[in-house]
């Protein structure tokens, strides 16, 4: 799984994404726990899939692939292992001091755009000598 330390795949992550108590999360698990494994076709492998794909099956648009999930927020993007996860990516990216500098680069525009702005610029200043001059 993403985190590195629960056993698994994506889908099992993207199950703990499910909003907690959500009735029909419990009602895919009994559904296909009730499918007799003779006439199963999926591997308990892939018991996973079939898990959250049911789920997904039953939301508002049937069949929302897992990011459209998110945006329409079936899936909860604010759970805890979300939360897990975007920690690990922002430290790995290092996307705090990232953030830091397009700050710093932000204000040296800025107080390059008030510098070009200002009259009392001699680089704002009317050269008609020198454009006379050409």
């Amino acid at each position: 799984m993403p985190d590195n330390q629960l056993p698994g795949i994506l889908e099992d992550f993207i199950g703990f994404l499910v909003p907690q108590g959500d009735l029909l999360w419990t009602r895919a698990a009994d559904c296909l726990k009730s499918i007799p494994l003779e006439q199963r076709r999926f591997t308990s492998a892939k018991q996973a899939k079939a898990h959250i794909h049911t789920w997904l099956a039953w939301q508002e648009e049937p069949g929302t692939p897992f990011g459209s999930a998110i945006t329409k927020r079936y899936l909860d993007a604010d759970a805890l292992h979300a939360q897990k996860l975007m920690n690990w990516v922002k430290r790995l990216f290092d996307l705090p001091r990232i953030d830091s500098r397009l700050e710093q680069m932000e204000a040296v525009i800025n107080q390059d755009i008030v510098s070009l702005s200002d009259p009392a610029n001699p680089a704002n200043s009317d050269n008609t000598e020198t454009n006379d001059n050409r």
